[in-house]
């Protein structure tokens, strides 16, 4: 089996060892894998289609919970208003405490899941030991954190730009 041009000799004497009746179907290691990737690909589509679902919805519950902290805050907007302030020093103001909070958020679950990931029981807990020791472990543990402070900081643009309309 070593010389690729022998395998189909040898796959002909298993069948005639075996008898006819015994084989299904024959098939390369190149269409198995096809086949076995294809049922992955529609599997991987599937759930990042959920996971593009459940971004969206977490897209609109940021801005929601911005939205309504900002309603909360018309009374200080008014203030800050009278006293001078522009709208777009107003939206900074919200822009900036809120990336805050998303930042630090974000860089405390990196050390958290970075130092205490591997000692949660269970299949979670394994789960992020052999993450661990991924290639792109690190490159991963820096991408994910400045993706949600980003996707984060776009949904409160949108709020806090209707802060300073206020």
């Amino acid at each position: 089996l070593a010389d690729p041009g022998d395998t189909g000799y040898a796959v002909q004497r298993a069948v005639t060892e075996l008898g006819a009746g015994a084989i299904g179907e024959v098939a390369t290691w190149q269409q198995a894998r096809a086949e076995a990737q294809g049922d992955n690909r529609l599997l991987g589509q599937v759930l990042g289609l959920f996971g593009l679902g459940a971004l969206v919805a977490a897209g609109f519950a940021v801005h929601g919970a911005i939205t309504t902290r900002i309603r909360g805050h018309l009374r200080d907007i008014s203030v800050l208003k009278a006293i001078g302030f522009t709208p777009g020093q107003v939206v900074r103001v919200f822009l900036i405490q809120h990336l805050g909070y998303a930042l630090l958020g974000a860089v405390a679950a990196a050390a958290l899941t970075e130092a205490l990931g591997g000692s949660v029981p269970g299949r979670l807990g394994d789960a992020v030991d052999v993450w661990q020791g991924l290639p792109g472990h690190t490159a991963a543990l820096f991408v994910v954190p400045v993706g949600a402070v980003l996707f984060i900081g776009a949904t409160t643009g949108l709020a806090a730009w209707r802060a300073g309309r206020v």
